[in-house]
Formats: C-alpha cells, structure tokens, sequence
C-alpha cells in the first residue's frame, strides 16, 4: 500500500492525488464531490499517490499536454462551462473557446466533450499562430472572435482590393475573404466600388467606346467593369473615340 494513503486511512486526512485512468486526469483523495476535484478513495489500494495534481500529471499521463491534465484534474467549473481556453475547431478553420454557444459569444465554439489530448491555449491568437500558421492570424483570430480585421485583401474576380469589414452597399467592405489567403492582409489599400468608374474604355470584342459600369442596368452605355489590363481613363465617350477608334465613324463608335 502507498505509505501516504495508509497515513491517510490512519488519521483521516486525505489529501493526495491519484491518476484515473478513465479520464486522464488526477483526482484527490478526498470525499468525491459534484464541481470539485475530489474524487473519492483511490479504488486501488496499491497506486501511487502524489502531493498534487501537476506531479501526478507529468508522472502518469505524459502524454496528455500539462497544462490540460492539470487545468480539467483541479479546475472547479462544471461540465456545461468549459475551460474558456481556445481550440483549433478545423471544421470552421478557426480557434474558438471552450465554452457553451450563445448569440452573446460568437467567440464560443461549445464545451468539449473531452479535452484530453486537445491542446488548449490562452488566446484566440496563440491558438491561431499554433494551428493555423497557413492563415493570416488576424483573420482566423477575427473569424474565430466574431469580429473583422479591416484589412485588405484582393478579391481577383473584380480585380479589385476589398476590406474585411461587415459588407454594406457604398463601401468598400466586403465581409471576410471566401477562401483564407496563404499570405497577409494589407493594411491598406485603394479598393476598387463595384459601380465602376463611369469613365469609358474599348470593348475591343464589338470595337466600341463603353462606359466602365455594370451592364443591364438602367443606363444603356454600361459596357461592364473594365478588366485590369482595359484602360478606362477617358471622361467623354468622343475623347474615346477619337484617340483610340478613329477609323470608325462617330456614329457607330458607342453602345
């Protein structure tokens, strides 16, 4: 018998720890209680007993990370709390806390059934340069927090740079990149309005001066958003025409 948990039984003042192995954690000699780290006598009157959860920990569960073993075998918080330390969620491919989901704590992911074996971290953002080292950090660390990084990032379908901020009509704001960008973020940037310039540019494909705005709309002149590589700098549509299509009659040369 463990010398420690014989004087225990002797005097009645039990105070050590054992490993239970059903849960990878360590419990306490002590009167097993509801949200407490007591977990009654050992049921083995052979195992090993430590003066505390940390020695007990890096002695018998050595491959449950440290900080885990001892957080969930001394930790006072019921089931349904948490931790309120951060995981990699990889489904959403961001870090969220380990706490119970709520429209107030976007930054919650649910409790973990069991944290054996997850690492937890302290912060959104630890957690992220940790898991996600191919996403930029402020973006999964935004994504994970329910917030916004207000950067830049290049949306190439309107070759344009966009901002990751709540996106609202008139703005350059976007919402959040849809796939994660493999490099940084700017800090800034001249994002292009999806409305155009309302300068005018050639369609070479119909040989015609249009103006630089989204077709199907109201006005008729709208020839599309001008690719990067289509020069729309002209102000007037004969300014247009007559430096870039001269050979083709006025008539002729607009929508």
């Amino acid at each position: 018998m463990d010398k420690d948990y014989c004087a225990a039984l002797t005097t009645g003042q039990h105070q050590q720890v054992c490993v239970d192995y059903q849960s990878n954690t360590c419990k306490q000699d002590c009167p097993a209680a509801t949200n407490s780290p007591c977990g009654g006598s050992p049921p083995d009157l052979s195992m090993q007993l430590f003066a505390d959860a940390a020695t007990c920990c890096s002695t018998k569960l050595g491959w449950v990370q440290a900080s885990t073993c001892t957080g969930a075998s001394t930790s006072a918080t019921t089931a349904t709390s948490g931790s309120l330390k951060y995981y990699a969620d990889y489904t959403s491919g961001t870090c969220k806390k380990d706490c119970a989901v709520a429209t107030t704590a976007p930054e919650c992911g649910g409790v973990l059934a069991n944290s054996v074996g997850v690492q937890l971290f302290d912060s959104a953002a630890t957690c992220c340069a940790g898991k996600f080292g191919w996403i930029d950090k402020d973006l999964c660390t935004a994504m994970g927090t329910g917030g916004y990084t207000n950067k830049f990032y290049v949306d190439y379908a309107d070759n344009a740079c966009k901002q990751d901020c709540a996106a609202a009509s008139g703005t350059n704001c976007a919402g959040h990149p849809e796939t994660r960008p493999l490099s940084s973020l700017s800090t800034t940037g001249s994002a292009a309005s999806a409305t155009g310039s309302a300068k005018w540019y050639v369609d070479w494909s119909v040989s015609k001066r249009v103006k630089d705005c989204p077709s199907g709309g109201t006005d008729k002149e709208c020839g599309g958003l001008a690719e990067s590589w289509e020069s729309a700098e002209y102000t007037s549509w004969s300014a247009c025409c007559s430096t870039r299509l001269s050979w083709v009659k006025t008539a002729d040369c607009h929508l």
